[in-house]
């Protein structure tokens, strides 16, 4: 079985708090996948891979430092 992971994030939501829990989910994959077998699929390199989504400008912030940013 094959999930989807998407946060969404109101656009009055501070940059910094978004980027700080993009970093969390990036950073914490191990921490994830010992919460539940949900989680087992999980690529932290694909959170910013869906290209259908208007991104919150936190989430591109720390993508694009992460190296994971495809978009313009």
């Amino acid at each position: 079985m094959s999930y989807d992971y998407t946060l969404f994030a109101n656009a009055e939501v501070s940059n910094e708090i978004v980027a700080t829990v993009a970093k969390a989910l990036y950073e914490g994959k191990d921490s994830l996948v010992a919460a539940g077998p949900i989680w087992s699929e999980f690529d932290p390199a694909k959170l910013a891979h869906i290209t259908t989504l208007e991104f919150h400008p936190g989430a591109i912030e720390f993508y694009k430092s992460a190296g994971i940013w495809t978009g313009n």
